[in-house]
């Protein structure tokens, strides 16, 4: 679109040398967008778009912007078209296509719609489209018959084509002419006229033997003038068309004859607003007929005007299509070479040619008195008159050279023209008697200025500096270059003042004034006044005011007489090049100057200039300095090496005003990949275009209405709004606004032609609306509005109420609080009395238990004692239902996991409760489904939620059965039911069941806390299960307990992590109750308890249950049983944790972080049951953790076992400690670590190695390696070493390792003493003394004793 605008801009300059009839050409094709250069139609809409059919693609052409609608970029039915109509009450465009189809373009809407099957249409061929004379369509079909569609009330009438029998090929052109005449051009079979009134029809077509016949019967158009002559377009020639005598007269082509029409096959003719008749030919191009030269064309001899390829700028004789616009324009379509455009006016700037050819490399241009304009060429001067070669003359024979270019021209008072050249001098020519005469015949001397004085002296400027010629004598002024500074100085200019002063100007050394007496008076250059000191030409004009042409503006000088008083023009006053060229004075006081660029007009009553270049049709090419002439009728000349320009100023300063400025559309900006249409943004019915606001950024597109004026327009915009500033476009015919703000806003667009004032501009606007998102519309914003004022309306309100509730709120809030505190008070006191309950409970469980266990009891005794066991037990149950429940309320009962068997511990639970039922009415059932997998569950809230539901269901169901169950729902849960037959739940009641401390008020209701059920709830929701409650008043109940198969409980506490394997290799292997571990050695003493408890009763019955295996401690406080740990240092303690003065937890810390006590094992006993008093037990270094209530046989068991592991960990440390030794490596402790590091579950505790003891047992093995040679390593060595009492260490390392310390000590010496042996590289007494044995005997001994045999038969073995 770039080359269409470049091209327009040269309409005028390139056409008006190629356009011989007057009329100037421009060409439309590819290479300016048009989609296809084979045109078949072309309509012009109201806007002033321009459509075009072609062979492949819909065009539009709006100012220099070419849009194609295809099938590829649009919904539009097919890409082949025939012909086109615009329909201006609707603004449509209306096209037919190839395949017989027609669809409807809405130019308001920028839709295209299918027209073809319309309600009330053939479904036919379409073959023609026309429009009607009464605003509706003609539509024509290939099977002859007509239909007349009227477009408002949308109703068809058809017209048969039994009406036209002798149409055998359809209709090619149908028209009417408004007084109920139809013209039917046919294909190959002639023409009809039916009367629409009488419905009678006239057929005509071509006779042979008649001349008066139609030319011929394939009829493409037909025109009615504005005189109502009919004429007819056939493939054989133009016809006139006398309806009355219904005879034609025929204009068909002669050769040599250029006053016929130029060709044959007629395929349209148009009457253009002149009231010429333009005739377009395939092949033969363009006939013109001037109506206005005649009043009966029927009888009169008619001559056209041919336009022709050949004899104009006609791109193509294919001619097809022609179209007037509202200007005059005229578009001719060529079916091969696109469109021709030709303006209805030219440009008022002219290209002076030669032969139809612009006279190239002029440079020197002057008009004598006689008003004969002289150019200079290379070797050659010329004389013209009237636009025409008069005269042309060849002075290369007087040459130095071959050639020489003309620099200026001047005329002396008698009537010689002198011209300088280049590297030539000067010549002087005689027109009268043609003889040249040479000059300064100086080879190699450029001359650039003549003048001759008013004394009839010559002046000459040459590069040489200035000579004159006076009375044919040449003369150097070698005073005046002097006084100018430089003997070869340049000169440019010459001119004479009415004062005599003589006015030089030159190349770098500004402008120099002489007076009379050639003396130098004023010097200008760029440090007085000039902004350039190279000048091309100065003039004085007719007020005696000098003009300076500058490479930087043009100088003025008002006042001969004071050189100094210089005033500048240049881009202040709109200059847009400065390098003035050339000047010249037109006759209205005007200056004209010649720049590289173009051409300048200042207007010295406005003040400003105005600007002409190559767009405005003058000569493309760089201007010549000095190279400028006016001729008498005021027309001026500027010469330039393309060719000189001319142009009358008068005509300038009557240009037209600029055609309506038209918005082409609006397009999103950013979606490339939309279909072109999907891009457009079609304004409503209100003209206003709308945005959604983030569909933001768009493009405006505009143009003038005259496609005459591209490239002679500028454009500015404001986008009220925005802003309120009017911005200029720079040439571009479109303006983008990206991410415009939600609001209203008015583009407002205004043109001008160039050099004219913006008050003279026309303009148009376009509403444009971004439409905020639906948070911000008026109506939320309202709804803000009313909102806000709601609440604080609201907030009034309440802060009224608030005043007058205060205390009543007050009140309630006491209330709730003292409810709260009495709930809290009731829970506090319900956990304290169950922790002092476990107590006592201790001591009737643990003698009942023994009792129990008495065989010498009768039976009936120890069938009481059950009795009173199982109360207690049911009273221990209920005493940890309501721990559970507190700990639930406090978020303190932490979900505790293992992956097991849910199906045994559901059976488990299921046959206890069938073992203590005794009601022989109640059957008690368990179901558990088969296969069941191991899942992750709480054993510990399963069990108590099992028995919860079962002891509410036995308590109410007297009679009937029970049925405990577990089976899958589907592949994701599990279902864990209680089904009973008993009295169900009232509905009322149901959904408050699970309330705590609700009871039902029922005749059947039992005794009971009220927390069972809240306690199950609470449960199921710890354990990440659904709780679903069934019931029926009178038939029985059924609670479901569903956990999901596939949970792994990632935040609960895991069993399974914790358990570890101690029977492998690395541990030695313990079992509880282990008989061989219980067993003591009669040679040993029994092991020292200390039993810290504060409650006297407990403390004794722990002391008689174990008093004849152990010997006993008692401590009352944590305190005084630290003191009596460190005193005594018993093998195991026992303590409470809950005591005065220091409760159980801080003496176990204070006694583990002691490297005396550190190894002694302690076990905690506590009515405390949470997941975290646990933790806290174990990681204040616990060994063992046991619940109140507990039994004595537990008790004993877990002593036992924690001291039989013990020296089963005293072995294994002494085993590896050798080992280390014996290595001669440092111990590590990693075996002691992994001890250390491994504990059971609190069910089944061992021996753990503290990191204390580790670093013991380190140290002690580094002294006894570092020291295995010394025979005095003995227990005060150790000991001092050690810095421990010797009672201390003794104990320590017996508790440790199982050994006394001397006989840990040699033991560690023995074997090293194998191992020695073992390398054989010392003799038997070496190794003695190495590990620190002075008597050789001893040792002997010592060592077949630890070994059973002595060391010589070690030797010998190996």
């Amino acid at each position: 679109m770039k080359r269409l605008a470049f091209l327009l801009c040269l309409l005028i300059e390139v056409l008006s040398l190629f356009g011989k009839e007057g009329y100037s050409f421009l060409n439309i094709g590819l290479r300016e967008g048009l989609s296809n250069e084979f045109v078949n139609d072309m309509v012009m809409d109201e806007q002033g778009f321009l459509w075009v059919a072609t062979e492949s693609g819909l065009n539009r052409i709006a100012g220099n912007k070419c849009t194609v609608f295809k099938t590829s970029n649009s919904n539009i039915g097919d890409d082949g078209f025939v012909g086109l109509y615009y329909h201006q009450p609707s603004n449509s465009v209306w096209m037919q296509f190839k395949n017989g189809n027609i669809d409807v373009f809405d130019c308001k809407t920028q839709t295209f719609k299918h027209f073809t099957h319309q309600n009330g249409m053939l479904q036919e061929s379409v073959s023609a489209i026309h429009g009607a004379s009464d605003g509706g369509m003609w539509i024509a079909y290939y099977s002859g018959d007509i239909q007349h569609y009227n477009i408002k009330k949308q109703k068809f009438t058809t017209y048969s084509k039994r009406l036209f029998p002798k149409n055998k090929n359809g209709v090619r052109y149908i028209m009417d002419d408004g007084n109920d005449h139809l013209y039917v051009g046919l294909r190959m079979d002639g023409m009809y006229v039916y009367n629409l009134r009488t419905r009678k029809a006239k057929f005509y077509n071509h006779n042979p033997k008649d001349e008066q016949s139609l030319p011929g019967n394939n009829v493409r158009s037909i025109c009615i003038d504005h005189m109502k002559n009919i004429w007819v377009g056939t493939n054989l020639g133009l016809a006139l068309f006398d309806e009355a005598s219904g005879k034609f007269r025929t204009f068909k082509p002669e050769k040599q004859n250029f006053h016929t029409p130029a060709g044959n096959n007629i395929y349209q003719i148009m009457e253009m607003d002149n009231h010429t008749l333009w005739i377009a030919s395939d092949i033969g191009g363009i006939s013109i007929l001037d109506l206005n030269r005649y009043q009966h064309p029927y009888t009169e001899e008619l001559s056209f005007q041919q336009i022709t390829k050949e004899n104009s700028g006609l791109s193509s004789n294919n001619t097809r299509r022609i179209i007037q616009d509202s200007f005059g324009n005229v578009w001719i379509g060529n079916f091969s070479s696109g469109i021709d455009f030709i303006p209805q006016s030219t440009s008022a700037f002219h290209t002076l040619g030669n032969l139809q050819q612009p006279l190239k490399n002029t440079f020197g241009i002057f008009c004598d008195r006689q008003g004969y304009l002289w150019i200079g060429q290379d070797n050659i001067i010329c004389q013209y008159q009237n636009g025409q070669t008069i005269h042309r003359w060849d002075f290369s024979q007087y040459l130095y050279n071959t050639s020489a270019t003309v620099y200026n021209f001047i005329e002396d008072h008698q009537g010689n023209i002198w011209f300088g050249t280049s590297d030539n001098g000067a010549l002087k020519f005689n027109p009268r008697t043609q003889q040249f005469t040479h000059h300064l015949r100086i080879q190699g001397l450029d001359v650039h200025a003549l003048y001759e004085s008013k004394n009839g002296w010559i002046w000459i400027g040459s590069e040489d500096g200035l000579y004159t010629i006076h009375q044919g004598i040449e003369h150097k002024e070698t005073e005046m270059n002097k006084q100018m500074g430089k003997t070869n100085i340049i000169i440019y200019s010459i001119q004479e003042d009415e004062y005599g002063q003589l006015w030089i100007g030159s190349i770098a050394t500004g402008v120099f004034v002489f007076n009379k007496h050639k003396k130098l008076i004023a010097h200008l250059d760029d440090q007085n006044g000039l902004k350039s000191n190279s000048v091309n030409q100065i003039i004085i004009d007719s007020n005696n005011g000098v003009w300076i042409g500058t490479y930087k503006g043009l100088a003025y000088i008002e006042n001969p007489l004071k050189p100094q008083n210089i005033k500048i023009y240049d881009e202040r006053q709109g200059l847009k090049d400065t390098h003035i060229r050339a000047i010249c004075a037109d006759k209205l006081g005007n200056i004209w100057v010649s720049m590289f660029s173009g051409i300048a007009c200042l207007n010295l009553h406005k003040q400003r200039f105005y600007n002409y270049d190559f767009q405005s049709g003058i000569t493309m090419g760089n201007f010549v300095e000095a190279a400028s002439a006016m001729t008498p009728d005021g027309t001026i000349y500027f010469g330039s090496p393309s060719g000189v320009c001319y142009f009358n100023p008068q005509l300038l300063s009557g240009q037209k005003t600029v055609s309506q400025v038209e918005i082409i559309g609006c397009e999103r900006v950013g979606r490339l990949s939309d279909q072109f249409l999907h891009r457009l943004i079609s304004p409503n019915e209100e003209g206003v275009v709308r945005l959604k606001y983030d569909d933001n950024t768009f493009k405006i597109s505009f143009t003038t209405k005259n496609f005459a004026e591209e490239g002679k327009v500028e454009y500015s915009y404001m986008m009220k709004g925005l802003d309120d500033q009017w911005y200029e476009t720079e040439g571009d015919k479109d303006v983008t606004f990206r991410n415009l703000k939600p609001g209203n806003y008015t583009f407002i667009i205004r043109a001008k032609l160039k050099n004219q004032d913006w008050d003279e501009a026309s303009s148009t606007e376009l509403k444009v609306i971004v439409t905020p998102p639906f948070w911000l519309t008026w109506w939320a914003k309202l709804s803000y509005t009313l909102l806000a004022l709601g609440i604080i309306s609201y907030l009034l309100r309440s802060y009224q109420k608030e005043l007058l509730l205060r205390n009543s709120l007050a009140r309630t809030q006491w209330e709730s609080q003292q409810k709260q505190e009495v709930n809290e008070e009731r829970l506090r006191f319900f956990t304290n009395i169950t922790h002092e309950l476990r107590t006592p409970l201790t001591l009737i469980l643990g003698p009942l238990e023994d009792l129990m266990e008495d065989k010498r009891l009768p039976d009936f005794v120890t069938k009481k004692i059950g009795n009173i066991h199982a109360s207690a037990e049911r009273l221990l149950y209920l005493i940890n239902d309501i721990l559970e429940f507190r700990k639930t309320e406090t978020q303190n009962r932490k979900l505790s996991v293992a992956r097991e068997n849910l199906g045994q511990l559901i059976r488990e639970i299921g046959m206890r409760f069938q073992d203590l039922n005794h009601n022989s009415k109640l059957k008690i059932l368990v179901d558990v489904q088969e296969g069941m997998a191991e899942i992750y569950f709480d054993s510990e809230v399963i069990t108590t939620v099992v028995n919860n539901l079962m002891s509410n269901a036995i308590k109410y169901t007297p009679a009937g059965s029970i049925i405990l169950s577990l089976n899958k729902i589907d592949n994701e849960s599990v279902r864990i039911s209680v089904e009973d037959t008993g009295y169900g739940i009232d509905k009322e009641a149901l959904p408050h069941i699970c309330d705590r401390y609700y009871q039902e008020n029922g005749k059947h209701q039992a005794s009971g806390t009220g927390i069972g059920l809240a306690l199950v709830k609470s449960l199921a929701q710890l354990h990440e299960a659904e709780l679903q409650i069934d019931s029926q008043k009178g038939e029985g109940s059924k609670f479901s307990f569903i956990i999901r198969l596939n949970n792994t409980y990632p935040e609960a506490l895991h069993k399974d992590d914790e358990k570890i394997d101690l029977t492998d290799a690395n541990h030695i292997p313990s079992t509880e109750g282990s008989k061989e571990d219980s067993e003591e050695s009669a040679e040993n003493l029994r092991p020292l308890l200390l039993i810290v408890e504060d409650n006297s009763d407990i403390r004794q019955y722990i002391e008689d249950s174990l008093q004849e295996d152990y010997r006993i401690l008692q401590a009352c406080n944590g305190k005084e049983g630290k003191d009596l740990a460190l005193a005594q240092m018993p093998d195991l303690i026992v303590s409470d944790i809950m005591m005065p003065e220091m409760d159980g937890i801080e003496m176990t810390k204070i006694l583990k972080e002691d490297i005396r006590t550190s190894h002694i094992p302690i076990i905690l006993l506590t009515a405390k049951t949470s997941a975290n008093d646990q933790q806290e037990g174990y990681d204040s270094g616990a060994d063992s953790y046991l619940m109140k209530p507990f039994s004595a046989k537990l008790l004993q068991s877990r002593i036992r076992n924690i001291l039989s592991g013990r020296r089963r960990l005293a072995e294994y440390i002494a085993q590896q400690n050798f080992s280390s030794i014996l290595s001669k490596e440092m111990p590590t402790g990693e075996s002691c670590q992994k001890n250390e590091e491994t504990h059971l579950e609190m069910e089944s505790p061992t021996a753990q190695l503290s990191e204390l003891d580790r670093k013991f047992l380190e140290k002690l093995n580094n002294l006894i390696e570092k020291h295995i040679s010394t025979d005095d390593l003995d227990i005060a060595f150790m000991t001092d070493k050690m810095a421990m009492s010797h009672s201390t260490f003794y104990r320590k390392v017996k508790a440790l390792t199982g050994m006394r310390a001397n006989e840990y000590i040699k033991k560690a010496k023995l074997r090293k003493s194998m191992t020695l042996l073992q390398n054989e590289q010392y003799s038997i007494s070496e190794v003695a003394m190495l590990t620190g044995f002075n008597n050789i005997g001893n040792f002997r001994e010592s060592f077949k004793r630890e070994f059973g045999m002595t060391p010589s038969e070690v030797r010998n073995h190996k």
